[in-house]
């Protein structure tokens, strides 16, 4: 049985991925799909793919139809990076001002309004749409995630620079988790074997990743204007694992948005037994 794996194409995953694309580390053969975190969300509901990194807040559609794998997510104990609000005015001057927001992630959609409403008090007008350059008409500022958030950090168009990992951790002490990998109940159990060990390989494939970061630096040198010492200092923010404390930082997630009536209920976490 084939089995397709779901890959975002940004520089966060570069870590997990490569060794397992490259076959440094061994596993089954898995097709990949690639493509933004609000595609692989759908194409997961809609059983066109059978395990994938997953926005968190996505979790909550998929919750009764499929698994998260363990010890892999992609998560920050403080600054992320590469989920950032700009803005060309100060946060609590934002109430009712337009501002544009990503449709590439719902997760960091849903962390930008809790940010802004609960902790700066203002609710701006949101408005569907890629935040470039500033050429945005009445547009003040907005959120950009993966590498088009570091290209606008480099440019440094926008005086202020919102990087929502870093606020999360400053107002919980705990780790943002920004995304997960999921697998479908269904593959899980036709297939419990193969999806073991493809979930053993894409650990074995983090391992080696994050334990040979400037090699995967060199490799990465011509993607952004950066030296091989930014991408290492890039990854070296970033947490790719799973763990109590995660899963404490998502219940909380889930919870405020639950205050804010965004969620009725909260979701079981159901995590593979491997």
């Amino acid at each position: 049985m084939s089995i397709s794996l779901g890959e975002f194409p940004f520089l966060n995953c570069i870590p997990i991925y490569y060794a397992l694309k490259m076959k440094i580390i061994k596993g089954p053969e898995v097709r990949f799909t690639v493509g933004p975190p609000s595609r692989l969300n759908q194409l997961l509901k809609e059983e066109k793919i059978d395990i994938s990194p997953i926005s968190s807040i996505a979790y909550l559609e998929l919750a009764n139809d499929c698994y998260i794998l363990p010890n892999l997510s992609i998560s920050s104990y403080g600054q992320v990076k590469s989920v950032t609000f700009f803005s060309h005015l100060p946060y609590h001057r934002l109430d009712s001002v337009p501002v544009l927001f990503t449709s590439q992630s719902a997760t960091s959609v849903a962390l930008l309004k809790l940010i802004l409403k609960r902790y700066f008090g203002v609710n701006p007008i949101y408005i569907k749409g890629e935040l470039k350059d500033t050429k945005n008409g009445n547009i003040v500022g907005g959120l950009a995630i993966g590498d088009d958030a570091l290209l606008l950090k480099e440019k440094g168009i926008y005086p202020y620079q919102l990087d929502l990992g870093e606020i999360w951790y400053q107002l919980t002490k705990l780790p943002f988790v920004f995304g997960i990998f999921a697998i479908r109940e269904k593959i899980l159990n036709q297939s419990f074997d193969i999806s073991k060990q493809i979930w053993q390989s894409l650990i074995s494939s983090k391992n080696w990743g994050l334990n040979h970061l400037r090699q995967l630096a060199s490799m990465c040198v011509n993607k952004l204007n950066w030296r091989p010492k930014d991408y290492i200092d890039y990854w070296s923010h970033l947490d790719y694992d799973l763990e109590e404390i995660h899963l404490r930082s998502l219940h909380l997630f889930f919870k405020y948005l639950q205050d804010e009536g965004k969620i009725q209920d909260m979701p079981k976490i159901r995590m593979a037994n491997f």
